[in-house]
């Protein structure tokens, strides 16, 4: 149980910054590449073992996700692209493979699920935004 709750650490951090996100509008950020059978592992951080990306980017949760359908569409997907698989997502270290899937967005294309949760990762825009933040 506490492997799934540090898990969603880094998932319940999207829920309040969406909403700020999706305040300042559209920007021209794409959304993560398309992979075949995308790869996702755990990568241990300060706040517990966070799920990543192949590029090592730390993957989200939005809590307005509902019955494993994606709630997160426009400005929201613009700050938070979904992580797109064109086939079974792949499990990389730590992950049980059991727990990944993928979910159809209205677009057509497959978002990579955990536990039932689609997943999304933080836009360049957004990266570069929390790197200037902090310097």
């Amino acid at each position: 149980m506490k492997r799934k709750i540090t898990l969603f650490i880094a998932f319940a951090a999207l829920s309040g910054t969406a909403l700020v996100a999706a305040a300042f509008g559209a920007s021209s950020a794409s959304p993560l590449p398309v992979s075949k059978g995308a790869i996702v592992a755990l990568r241990s951080t300060a706040l517990g073992s966070v799920l990543v990306d192949t590029r090592g980017h730390t993957l989200y949760l939005f809590k307005k996700d509902k019955q494993g359908r994606s709630a997160c569409y426009g400005a929201c997907a613009t700050y938070w692209p979904p992580l797109y698989s064109t086939t079974k997502p792949r499990a990389g270290k730590g992950v049980h493979a059991s727990l990944l899937g993928v979910t159809k967005r209205a677009n057509g294309k497959r978002q990579v699920t955990y536990a039932g949760h689609p997943s999304t990762g933080s836009s360049p825009t957004r990266m570069r935004a929390r790197r200037a933040a902090k310097a």
